[in-house]
């Protein structure tokens, strides 16, 4: 019965999710439209974060530019050319 318990706990435990929120983005707006594909991107700083994942599209949510880049605990990227 114990062995069930443990598998039980370990189970729920290992489902659940501890992904953190994304930040705003501070420059270029966020939705805004017409913005060079080289163009420096900045993000709110968010306390307690090591490290943060970044995903660049050309349509919203897209990934065709970067797609889960980390790049670090600075609140900047810019992308290279070409």
């Amino acid at each position: 019965m114990k062995k069930l318990i443990v598998i039980l706990l370990l189970s729920i435990l290992s489902n659940r999710s501890f992904a953190q929120d994304c930040p705003n983005l501070t420059s270029p707006i966020n939705g805004g439209t017409n913005i060079a594909v080289d163009t420096s991107i900045s993000w709110d700083n968010i306390p307690g974060v090591t490290g943060y994942i970044i995903s660049l599209g050309t349509t919203p949510n897209g990934t065709d530019i970067i797609n889960e880049k980390a790049v670090g605990s600075a609140n900047t990227y810019s992308p290279p050319l070409g």
